[in-house]
């Protein structure tokens, strides 16, 4: 990804001028974000279909996986894991209420568009910080230079 944005437009990365340090862009900035978004979708939307079902390394280090045949790791209960509180409990409520991809799927339906949707909104949300975070250093940084 660093080398297709370094390639397309060298002065997103370094804090140079393209065409004074010798470095030409290849790809206008719309076209450049354009196909990072196409990307982002096919990749959270359509690769996240082949992710795998089984746990990660710390929830499999954790829990294990019964179900696949691994044995119970620590002895915990992945269900009444963590602390039991009232207010863990009204939070889990909460979430369980406004959830709006509970476990990468659509509330109540366990088909494979809850998790194309997951991959894009959560791609979504990446970007959307990224440029938030971005946006930030910009002020900061014209605020330092003033």
């Amino acid at each position: 990804m660093l080398t297709f944005v370094f390639e397309s437009r060298p002065e997103l990365l370094r804090d140079i001028d393209a065409a004074g340090g010798g470095l030409e862009a290849k790809r206008s900035l719309k076209a450049t974000i354009a196909i990072l978004a196409v990307v982002a979708l096919v990749v959270g939307g359509g690769l996240s279909l082949l992710a795998s079902s089984n746990p990660d390394g710390l929830e499999w280090a954790l829990f294990g996986n019964a179900e696949a045949g691994y044995a119970e790791n620590m002895g915990l209960d992945e269900d009444d894991f963590g602390v039991s509180s009232k207010a863990a409990d009204t939070a889990a409520g909460i979430q369980e209420a406004t959830s709006f991809l509970p476990d990468y799927a659509f509330a109540e339906n366990d088909t494979p568009v809850g998790t194309t949707v997951s991959g894009i909104v959560g791609s979504a949300m990446v970007a959307g910080v990224a440029v938030l975070i971005c946006l930030a250093g910009g002020f900061f940084r014209k605020k330092k230079n003033t």
